[in-house]
This record gives structure tokens, sequence and C-alpha cells, in this order.
């Protein structure tokens, strides 16, 4: 028992003096690099999906390097400013806050120029205790208000949250969303399957088309975001605005997957907080399409009893959707308790490989 633990420790020591070594190298470097604009990405939700549309952007007239996929954890910020090049001019970081002093020591490391706040909403709560919300705020707040007075924070102007945020921060902002007062302001977003995502925007008086090949109008804030970027990074709107008709999902993220027969998955399964699964739930139901199967994996962060979440998505997909499957360990909340109810349309699972014989027989009735 006492190896055991002594191994434990050890690990545990060698760890830590490797992550300590980490940010001792990118220190060093970033001090080596001061010319080089860092720009950092935080948020509840549309981190990778802004952090990939600026890079797609900065990097069509400046070279860019940035986060890899969604790896955002402070070892991660640490390991992407060792990659900045000399010959960079930006480098995206995409942030985390997913703890208390989670944003401590990147923002203090890579010293942000522009920072972007996209939402906050109550994922993590828990490890905020007693905090909630408004602790979850704070936190990524700092990313905001430790920008340096001529630098440039791009911010969600819908979120009270996020705008309260904005008014003390430091520097100049770039407010982006529908309401009166954005510098970016989104006049319409339409996005109807098998139709890509279309935004009409206006800025300095001028009215723009975005067209996109995006599925959602909830990415419409990462969109509206990154132009933001472009903004503070010198970049025109009309320079920047054609770019974002290359533009497509990251993985996961309301990524379109077809097989060869010609079924459509629309993949949203990154993460699955209760509060961010009403946009793809919508999505679903406008979308034009002969049949419609939804399927459900395990939800996170929620307060209420599992029964009541489960069965309440459930009862709202069984509106438009042909097929609803719930695959996972909680997935029997969804099923009614009466036993007289009958619900063919509504299955449940305990894993993917017992529900992927009902879908591929479903799958090719469509």
């Amino acid at each position: 028992m006492r190896s055991i633990k002594l191994n434990a420790w050890c690990e545990t020591l060698r760890y830590r003096v490797k992550v300590a070594h980490t940010f001792f190298q990118a220190w060093i470097h970033r001090k080596r690099l001061a010319h080089v604009c860092l720009i950092g990405i935080t948020g509840s939700a549309g981190k990778t999906s802004t952090k990939d549309l600026v890079q797609l952007l900065l990097s069509n007239f400046h070279q860019v390097s940035g986060t890899l996929k969604s790896l955002n954890i402070a070892m991660a910020v640490a390991e992407t400013i060792l990659r900045i090049e000399r010959q960079d001019s930006f480098c995206v970081l995409e942030i985390s806050a997913s703890k208390p002093h989670a944003l401590d020591l990147p923002v203090r490391l890579f010293k942000p120029k522009i920072g972007v706040l996209t939402v906050i909403g109550d994922d993590h709560y828990q490890a905020f205790r007693g905090a909630g919300i408004e602790g979850i705020a704070a936190e990524k707040g700092k990313l905001i208000t430790g920008l340096p007075r001529d630098g440039t924070a791009v911010l969600n102007i819908d979120d009270p949250r996020v705008k309260a945020i904005g008014e003390r921060a430091p520097c100049h902002v770039i407010w982006v969303g529908t309401a009166e007062g954005a510098t970016i302001r989104l006049l319409s977003a339409t996005s109807c399957w098998p139709e890509p995502l279309k935004l009409m925007i206006t800025f300095q008086g001028q009215e723009y088309e975005v067209l996109t090949q995006l599925h959602g109008t909830h990415l419409a804030l990462s969109v509206l975001a990154a132009l933001g970027v472009s903004i503070a990074a010198g970049i025109p709107l009309s320079d920047a605005i054609p770019i974002l008709g290359r533009a497509t999902p990251p993985e996961g993220r309301m990524q379109i997957v077809t097989d060869d027969k010609g079924v459509v998955f629309i993949r949203d399964d990154m993460k699955a907080p209760l509060w961010s699964l009403q946009a793809p739930l919508e999505f679903l139901k406008q979308a034009a399409a002969p049949r419609k199967i939804a399927i459900i994996g395990t939800i996170s962060y929620f307060s209420q009893a599992k029964s009541e979440v489960y069965r309440s998505i459930a009862k709202r997909l069984e509106e438009y959707a042909d097929l609803i499957i719930f695959v996972g360990p909680d997935s029997p909340f969804a099923l009614p308790t009466d036993e007289n109810e009958q619900h063919q349309s509504l299955l449940s699972f305990p894993n993917i490989r017992d529900a992927s014989t009902p879908l591929c027989q479903n799958s090719c009735r469509v």
C-alpha cells in the first residue's frame, strides 16, 4: 500500500515539475515575441467556433498560430505559446474557465492584446460551489479586465453578465449582438436546413450580408465575434466578410456528416449542458427534411430531477421528430412512467452499440 501511494506521489510530483518547466519556457518564449499580438477567447459556448473563424480570417492577411482543436486548459495554453514562431503576427488562444482561478496563470502568461467573451452559462457550476453563475462570470471576466489600456475587448452585448464585465473593461470595447449600441449589430440570421447560416449586419451605418457554410443561428455570435476581432486587427469588414464564405464547422459542433446512403448527420456532440440544448433542438424543429431522427446522449449541468429534465426534452422532440433515441445510463428517465402511454417513436438504450441496430434500420428508411 505504501509503495502504491509513493508511486502516485512521485507521478504527481513529476507532472507538477513538467508543468512548471513548460510554463517557465513559455514565459521566456513570450518575452522574446513581444511583437506578436495574442488574442484570448473564452466563454461558456462558442469558443472553438470563434477561434477557428478568427484564425481563418487573420490567416488570409497575416501569419497566424493558435490553439489546436479545443485544447484550452492552462497547460495547453503554455504549449500553444511555445509553438509561436517569430514570423507570426497573431496567436489565437482558446481558454477554459472550468474552475476558480483557472484563468489567473494563463492571462498573466500570455498577456493578450485582444480578448473575446462570448456568453456566460452555468457549465461547471459545481466547481464554483456557492459562487454560482456570478462566480463563473467573474472568472471568465478576468480575461477582459486583464487587457491593457491600448487593447480591445470583443463582447456579446446581449448577455447581461458579459455587458456588465464590458462596462468595467479598461480598454476599447467592440460590442456585437442584436441590441442597440452594438458596434456590429445583427439585423437578422437565418439557417433553415439545408440552407446554411446567413446574416445581415450593420456597421458604421452600412449594411452587409454575410454568407457562411455553417448551420444554426446560434453560431451567428461566433461570426460576429470573429468580425469584431477582424476590426480590432485592422482588417476592414469588406475584406473579411467574403472569407467567411469558406467557413466550415469544427468537429462535433453542428458538423455535417453524410454517409454513403445519403443520410445526413448533424453532429453537435462535443458537450451537452442543459442550457445549450435549446439551439440545436430549435434547428432540428425548423429543418426542412422528409424525416427527422434525434439522438440524445447524457445531458450535463442541471439542478432539476433527471426525470423532469429528460421527459421534458422527450416531450418537446415528440412534436416534430419522427424518431427519438436516448442513449446512456440516464436514458430511461426519458421514458414515460405511465405504462399505458404508447410512445413507439421514443426509444432508450444504455449504450450506442445497442442503439445502432434500430438506428441503422430507421436510417435505411430515409
